[in-house]
């Protein structure tokens, strides 16, 4: 019997560069936080919780897959942490601040180091090629009869 050549998907990238980790590390940590101090007591805060621990889900996939969508996403949200931690009126605690650090870490260890930058610029030249769907290689007909007729005979 032939062997069985079914389609493999082909991984173009195998983990991500250490800066993206430790990115990716940092965010984690940020999220099991804000997730574990939220309010749990009411049914909206509950459902806001939820929310908030499946678009942090989705993005951290989505860094970790070198998507750049998420990576533009989590840069503007780090941006974003940092403009309301200025311009809060109850001042910079320590807490506050901490946070402030972790989100200029993040958004510098996604974007400044030229491993994050490749990472999230795509696929690079010396990638494994795209498959081909087994709809546009050709059918070998003469291949296929001369199968069936060896296995006839035996």
């Amino acid at each position: 019997m032939p062997p069985y050549d079914a389609p493999v998907i082909q991984q173009t990238k195998v983990r991500p560069p250490r800066p993206v980790l430790a990115a990716l590390a940092v965010l984690i940590v940020g999220y099991v936080t804000v997730v574990a101090y939220g309010p749990w007591t009411d049914a909206v805060s509950v459902t806001g919780s939820l929310i908030v621990t499946a678009i942090g889900a989705a993005l951290i996939y989505g860094v970790w897959r070198g998507n750049p969508l998420a990576q533009g996403v989590v840069v503007l949200g780090m941006a974003g942490n940092l403009i309301v931690g200025f311009f809060e009126p109850a001042g910079i605690g320590w807490l506050r601040a901490g946070n402030m650090v972790a989100a200029l870490a993040i958004a510098v260890l996604l974007m400044v180091p030229g491993s994050s930058r490749t990472w999230f610029a795509g696929p690079s030249d010396d990638s494994a090629p795209d498959p081909v769907s087994a709809s546009d290689q050709p059918f070998d007909l003469e291949a296929l009869w001369a199968e069936t007729d060896a296995g006839e005979r035996r």
